[in-house]
């Protein structure tokens, strides 16, 4: 008997091989590429542009606290000018505790802080500490407003430090009717400073009268001062003060600047406003000690 054998042939589909799976073409890869580091690039740009601000706010920052700070401690030390509440024992006439220098850009007074009658210029122990006494004194060269004597600087990175003072040229005494005026021009008030403060003469020679915005309307230094003689610094009652700060290092962005228009006796045109940044602050210190 026979065996029929069928035969059959099996045919086999070609399998389709899921989309996908064959990873990415060069040109998928290199736009991937392109794609992250544009992304990487914006980011690092971003990161860098914000540091930067960060670093130029901080040194305007820094420039307000400096100056707010170093005109804290003037005017504190400015109200003891003149301080002596007991006559002077040393058998002299006049004002024991005053101004012994009033420049434009330096000032030196006493003060009579223990009250017994004598001014005391130096410490005792010899070590050339100014006890009774307080100077200020701006160098222009290395832009530092020093206090004292000291090496080190009260204030760093200063542009401009000026100073300009009302007096009462009557002096009067206390109760008089105009005692503690202040000297005026048409209605405005006085102000000078000693143009020759190293001589012993000790009088207000250079003299100014500001408009309500604080700038100069006239300069008066070939004029005729109010009273002959001049004022003696003794008269001097209030002082103005004209502070310029100016930032640590170059700014990373030009940005704009609050600009400086009125500085007595300083060029602010010559500002370089594009690379440093500026701060101005002025403050005016009346000397309640120096009207008795």
């Amino acid at each position: 008997m026979k065996t029929l054998h069928k035969n059959v042939s099996i045919r086999t589909s070609a399998l389709r091989v899921p989309a996908g799976t064959m990873g990415f073409t060069l040109l998928e890869i290199l736009v991937a590429l392109g794609i992250g580091l544009i992304l990487i690039t914006a980011i690092c740009t971003l990161i860098i542009d914000q540091t930067k601000s960060h670093e130029d706010h901080q040194m305007k920052v820094m420039m307000q606290q400096n100056g707010r700070a170093a005109l804290a401690v003037i005017g504190n030390d400015l109200m003891l000018a003149g301080y002596s509440p007991v006559p002077r024992d040393d058998g002299g006439s006049g004002r024991l505790a005053t101004f012994r220098v009033a420049g434009m850009t330096q000032m030196d007074f006493t003060f009579d802080s223990n009250a017994d009658g004598t001014i005391v210029f130096h410490d005792s122990a010899g070590n050339n500490i100014y006890d009774e006494r307080t100077v200020f004194r701006y160098l222009n060269g290395s832009n530092q407003l020093q206090r004292n004597n000291n090496t080190n600087a009260l204030l760093q990175n200063v542009e401009a430090f000026r100073v300009l003072y009302a007096y009462d040229s009557d002096d009067l005494g206390a109760g008089a009717s105009r005692y503690g005026v202040l000297e005026k021009a048409t209605n405005g008030v006085r102000w000078a400073y000693d143009n020759t403060p190293e001589d012993t003469d000790l009088t207000l020679t250079h003299f100014y009268t500001l408009s309500d915005l604080g700038k100069i309307t006239a300069d008066d230094i070939s004029g005729t001062p109010i009273k002959d003689p001049k004022p003696s610094l003794d008269r001097i009652r209030a002082a103005k003060i004209w502070l310029l700060m100016r930032s640590t290092k170059r700014k990373n962005h030009d940005t704009s600047e609050t600009q400086v228009d009125f500085i007595p006796n300083f060029p602010v045109d010559g500002l370089d406003t594009g690379n440093y940044s500026y701060r101005l602050y002025t403050t005016t210190v009346k000397f309640r000690n120096m009207y008795y």
